[in-house]
């Protein structure tokens, strides 16, 4: 497995609290998607599309409301961003992660809210009632009830895709450390660290 240098001038971090900064501090996909503080002969070297609007500056308004900062297009040419939140952006962007990572990694990002596994979740029927709070009865004929209908309340079928989707996210997130430290050359300032979330966490040992 590749390893990074843990270096004294940098933090340590774990990677969660990585893509939390990226995403949450430093507005990356605001800044790099949108071309942000870029010049226009900038943003059409990048292929950004853009058009000027708003001549009473009432977009400049929303967007430093949006970003929690003024840009004054000075400065790096990406909007002040850092580049180790620029650099964790543009490998989420790249082949390494599909669709579904990305989406994962992002949205964790922006809210700080792990993927809900579920936690003590555990298949579950009960029986069906009216709305008058009497049972729902199966009858064998008109007169004779036979059995007590059910409905499902969680099936482990949906137990088990929500933790699909937490394991594919720890998964990204592992992905995401791997590569950062493939490039740990590039990397500014922090030490990044292993996931701080467990894996599996529906299967510790108790007890």
């Amino acid at each position: 497995m590749t390893t990074a240098k843990q270096k004294k001038y940098r933090h340590d971090i774990t990677v969660e609290d990585l893509v939390i900064w990226t995403y949450q501090r430093q507005r990356a996909d605001l800044i790099v998607e949108r071309g942000v503080g870029l010049l226009p002969h900038e943003k059409d070297a990048d292929g950004i599309f853009y058009k000027n609007i708003s001549g009473d500056g009432t977009y400049q308004v929303q967007r430093n409301a949006e970003l929690g900062t003024r840009i004054d297009c000075f400065g790096f040419p990406s909007a002040e961003i850092h580049p180790d939140a620029e650099l964790v952006h543009e490998l989420i962007k790249t082949k390494f992660f599909t669709h579904l990572d990305r989406g994962l990694l992002i949205d964790f990002g922006k809210t700080g809210l792990v993927p809900d596994w579920l936690p003590g979740a555990k298949p579950e029927i009960r029986p069906a009632y009216k709305k008058n709070g009497k049972l729902k009865m199966i009858y064998g004929d008109r007169k004779h009830p036979i059995a007590c209908e059910i409905e499902i309340v969680m099936s482990q079928d949906h137990i088990d895709f929500k933790r699909r989707i937490y394991t594919q996210w720890w998964d990204a997130l592992d992905k995401l450390r791997a590569q950062l430290w493939e490039r740990d050359t590039q990397v500014t300032s922090f030490n990044v660290q292993v996931p701080g979330a467990a894996r599996t966490p529906w299967q510790r040992k108790t007890g």
